[in-house]
């Protein structure tokens, strides 16, 4: 018998339709989730294809793995035009041809085009500079590149008016890769990232934040003859690429099509309200197993259990920290009802989250360890709701982040310490 068969409510990767999640506990579905997301949007399905999700239709992605995950985003714009039509002129060459529809995609559509290199004694590259950004902000670039006869790329990030960059040199044959600072980024927040997909396709990612001098962005792809940026082409070597993506954000998200204007997928909204029976209102356990897209740049909220309507007035809530630990905070008629936070950082990787409260105790167990104890102030009043990904009906874009859940679930008991320790042993 598995500990979860003792749950209120089980969430997994499970059937799905429009707006809805079906819960496995309970199954006469009292417990399934309602799900809101008022645009199509992009899923990893089981292929390693990447597809396109119909609106309001939960997301269950296989990125990296063969068991999957519900994938829960934040709203995202991609403000790259033409993501998938670099022989477009929106997309400046130089000394470099495009060949449009060459090969295969990471979508399984025929639509990747081919870079091609010249025979010129230079650099050879596709870009474009023409997207206006904000001061301070986090951006990033993101495209697919796929090895043809070349087997080196260098994607760039670059902000004009602080004449500052971020280069992320990439070897398509392996996926490693190496950086390369422009101007001074000592106090700026940078990340880069390359992400294995079938038939030899990598996600090459460079994230970047604006100085207060920053005005637009170029981003660029170039090919390399082997560590060589500039170099006499032969006319025919070249590489493929499809899906470029830049976005206001730390990280990158999953794909956006565009095609002659910026495109803004919304955000996955999933909740259920109404379920007081199923939440132990004086003790209970609280499980996530979950991948965070961890560090944050701002604090942001992850799980919540909500009474009376408002997560102010009444409720419990997980937050990632932007120093990397993860908190449980409870908020009691507007005022802080008291909070823990791990002794632990992490970095982004699966998490196995318990949380037990029995009266006015607190304890939060991680992957297998006891991370922080604590109490409440005072008792919450009834709670009947459930919110992943907000805090409560508060929406706002800045508490979203970046999740995969593989599974939830909620005790009406206040779980053993042992029985937490296993649960949440990966």
């Amino acid at each position: 018998m598995s500990l979860l068969d003792k749950a209120s409510l089980v969430i997994t990767p499970n059937a799905t339709k429009a707006n809805k999640l079906y819960s496995v506990i309970p199954s006469d579905g009292s417990g399934d989730m309602t799900v809101v997301r008022a645009t199509t949007a992009t899923r990893v399905n089981s292929n390693g294809l990447i597809e396109s999700v119909a609106s309001n239709v939960p997301r269950i992605d296989y990125t990296d793995s063969t068991c999957p995950s519900v994938l829960i985003e934040p709203q995202r714009t991609n403000f790259a035009l033409r993501s998938d039509e670099f022989d477009n002129a929106y997309w400046i060459k130089t000394n470099t041809i495009i060949t449009s529809n060459s090969i295969s995609s990471p979508d399984g559509s025929f639509t990747s085009d081919k870079l091609i290199e010249t025979v010129v004694n230079s650099t050879h590259s596709v870009y474009n500079t023409s997207v206006s950004v904000l001061i301070d902000n986090d951006y990033t670039f993101n495209c697919f590149v796929k090895k043809g006869e070349r087997d080196s790329i260098s994607v760039q990030l670059f902000f004009f008016g602080s004449n500052t960059g971020y280069n992320i040199i990439v070897n398509l044959n392996d996926g490693s890769f190496t950086t390369l600072d422009t101007g001074v980024l000592t106090s700026l927040n940078k990340r880069a990232e390359v992400i294995s997909f079938p038939n030899g396709w990598y996600k090459i990612i460079v994230g970047l934040k604006t100085s207060s001098t920053s005005t637009s962005a170029r981003i660029t792809s170039s090919i390399r003859n082997g560590g060589a940026t500039s170099y006499l082409g032969d006319g025919t070597s070249g590489l493929y690429l499809w899906g470029a993506q830049l976005e206001q954000g730390s990280y990158a998200t999953s794909y956006i099509p565009t095609v002659a204007s910026a495109v803004t997928r919304n955000a996955d909204v999933i909740s259920k309200t109404g379920i007081s029976d199923l939440i132990g209102q004086t003790e209970g356990t609280i499980f996530l197993d979950i991948k965070l897209d961890l560090p944050t740049a701002t604090k942001s909220t992850f799980f919540s259990l909500v009474g009376g309507g408002s997560w102010s007035t009444n409720s419990f809530y997980f937050d990632e920290l932007t120093n990397n630990k993860i908190s449980f905070s409870s908020v009691k008629t507007s005022t802080s009802n008291g909070a823990i936070s791990s002794a632990s950082t992490f970095s982004n990787q699966r998490l196995k989250i318990a949380l037990k409260y029995s009266g006015l105790s607190l304890k939060m167990y991680i992957n297998g360890n006891s991370e922080a104890s604590g109490s409440l102030n005072n008792q919450l009043s009834v709670i009947d709701s459930v919110y992943v990904n907000q805090l409560g009906t508060l929406t706002q874009a800045s508490n979203f982040q970046k999740n995969y859940i593989n599974s939830t679930a909620i005790f009406k008991t206040a779980l053993t310490d042992q029985e937490c320790i296993n649960l949440t042993t990966l």
